[in-house]
């Protein structure tokens, strides 16, 4: 089953995530359901990480 992590700065809207859960999930069918590995949509999970820049270190510097 696929399990796709992404991690941002908070920010994006509810609706904006379920317009890219809805769009990954439906490339990641594409791409990878073969007869040899079955992918479904019911078996793609996305995990939003939602940080806060000030929790993010960039080249020794704290982004917020």
């Amino acid at each position: 089953m696929p399990i796709i992590n992404i991690t941002w700065y908070e920010g994006p809207t509810q609706e904006q995530k379920k317009k890219i859960s809805a769009s990954l999930t439906k490339s990641i069918v594409e791409i990878i359901d073969t007869p040899e590995y079955p992918c479904k949509p019911e078996v793609v999970q996305i995990i939003f990480n939602d940080i806060k820049k000030s929790n993010v270190s960039r080249a020794g510097i704290i982004q917020g």
